[in-house]
C-alpha cells in the first residue's frame, strides 16, 4: 500500500467559484447588487467562457446568486443554502450520533465491489461501526438522494465511489466545505480536499499495455462504454494506455471501441448484439487489430464474446473477467485488492471521524495476470 500527499490540480472552474464566492461574503458583491455577466467575468479573470459559465452554475445551485433572463444575475445570499433538505440527525453533535458510516457505491458486479464491502464491514466490526450501503447506479440524482438518506440516517461519514460530470455535485461540495468526514473510493474528484483510496488506474493501464507491446501487437484497440471517460478512474485508464502507446511510436487516438453500457444486472439480447455488431464492424474495418485493451470486467465480457473466430489474440482487462473459464484467445488483466481496498477506506474514514489526519491519496497495490 502506498501513499502520497501530492495535491491535485484544481479545476478552473472551482477556482473562480471560490474567488467569487469570497466577494459575496465580504460583501463586495452586496445581497440584491448585480455582478458581472459570463463575458465580463471571462474578461476580468482571464478565461474561458465555458469556465465562467460552470463558476457561475455552481453559485447558482448553492443559493448564492440568481438569475433572471433578460435582465442579469443578482446575490441572493450571502451564505450557502441548503441544497437538500437534511434532517435533524444529519446535525446533531458527533458523539450523540451512532458508530455508523454510510457507503455510496455505483453498484456491484461478480468481479468487482462485493469484497470491497467485505472488507469495510470486517474494519467496521473491528472498530465497534456498522454501516448503510447505497448504490447510485451511476446516476447524479440518485447519488444525492442517496447521501441525503444517510445523512437523515445519522451517519458520522460517507465513503462515496463518486459519479462525475463537468459540474461537481452540490451536495458533495457543500459538505466537503462544511468539513464533513467524507473519503473518496476507487474516483475522485480534482481540486477537493477530500482524501482517497483505490488502485493506481493510471500506472495499470500503463503496463497492461506494456505488456501487450511486449508480447509484440502493435495494432491496438481500446474497447469502452459510451460513458466512460466521465470519472477519474477511466480517465486515468486510457491516459495510461495513450501514453504507452505514443511512448512506442504507436497510434492509438483513433483504435476505440465504443460500445452502449448494458443494463447493470441482465443484459438484454438485443443490447448484446447490437454491442457485438459493433466490435464486429470495427475489427473489418480495421484487419490488422490483433489485441483489444477493455476498459472495465463488463466490457470485457462483450469483447470475449465478440472475438471469437477473429485475429484478437490478446484481450486485456482491468478486474477481469475472471470468471470466464473458457475464453477464445488469452485473458490478461489486472486484479485489485478489493479486500483491503475496503478495510483501508473504512479504517481511514473514521479516523477523519475521530478528528485525525490521514493521507490525501492511499494508493492499494493490484496485480497484473500474465
Amino acid at each position: 500500500m502506498s501513499t502520497s500527499d501530492s495535491p491535485v490540480k484544481t479545476p478552473l472552474y472551482l477556482d473562480l467559484y471560490r474567488k467569487l464566492c469570497e466577494k459575496i461574503e465580504s460583501g463586495e458583491y452586496a445581497v440584491g447588487s448585480k455582478i458581472p455577466s459570463e463575458q465580463e467575468i471571462t474578461e476580468e479573470y482571464g478565461v474561458s467562457r465555458i469556465t465562467s459559465k460552470h463558476a457561475l452554475e455552481q453559485l447558482v445551485s448553492e443559493g448564492f446568486i440568481k438569475r433572471f433572463p433578460g435582465k442579469g444575475t443578482f446575490v441572493q445570499s450571502n451564505t450557502a443554502i441548503a441544497v437538500h433538505p437534511i434532517s435533524a440527525a444529519a446535525h446533531a453533535p458527533a458523539d450523540e450520533k451512532p458508530n455508523m458510516i454510510g457507503i455510496v457505491m455505483e453498484s456491484l458486479s461478480s468481479d468487482f465491489g462485493g469484497e470491497i464491502l467485505m472488507g469495510i464491514e470486517q474494519k467496521c466490526a473491528e472498530l465497534g461501526y456498522s454501516a448503510i450501503v447505497k448504490f447510485s447506479y451511476g446516476k447524479e440524482e440518485r447519488e444525492a438522494e442517496c447521501i441525503r438518506e444517510l445523512l437523515a440516517a445519522g451517519v458520522r461519514g460517507i465513503v462515496m465511489m463518486c459519479v462525475y460530470n463537468e459540474v461537481y455535485s452540490p451536495i458533495i461540495m457543500k459538505l466537503s466545505l462544511e468539513g464533513f468526514p467524507l473519503i473518496f473510493l476507487d474516483r475522485y474528484l480534482k481540486g477537493l480536499p477530500i482524501p482517497f483510496v483505490g488502485a493506481d488506474h493510471l500506472t495499470a493501464a500503463r503496463q497492461l499495455t506494456g505488456e501487450l507491446i511486449a508480447r509484440g501487437h502493435t495494432h491496438l484497440a481500446l474497447a469502452m462504454f459510451e460513458e466512460s471517460g466521465i470519472t477519474s478512474s477511466a480517465a486515468d485508464r486510457v491516459n495510461g494506455y495513450m501514453e504507452t502507446c505514443l511512448k512506442h511510436n504507436l497510434s492509438c487516438r483513433d483504435a476505440r471501441i465504443v460500445v452502449a453500457r448494458e443494463s447493470i444486472h441482465q443484459p438484454s439480447q438485443e443490447e448484446r448484439t447490437e454491442n457485438i455488431r459493433k466490435i464486429h464492424q470495427f475489427l473489418q474495418e480495421n484487419p490488422e487489430t490483433t489485441a483489444i485493451l477493455a476498459m472495465s470486467a463488463r466490457v470485457g465480457v462483450i469483447v470475449l464474446e465478440a472475438v471469437a473466430g477473429t485475429n484478437i489474440k490478446v484481450v486485456a482487462s482491468f478486474d477481469g473477467p475472471q470468471h470466464a473459464f473458457q475464453t477464445p484467445c488469452d485473458l490478461l488483466y489486472v486484479s485489485q485488492n478489493q479486500l483491503l481496498m475496503g478495510s483501508t477506506v473504512c479504517q481511514q474514514l473514521i479516523s477523519i471521524i475521530n478528528g485525525q489526519e490521514v493521507p490525501h491519496v492511499t494508493y492499494i497495490p493490484h496485480l497484473l495476470h500474465s
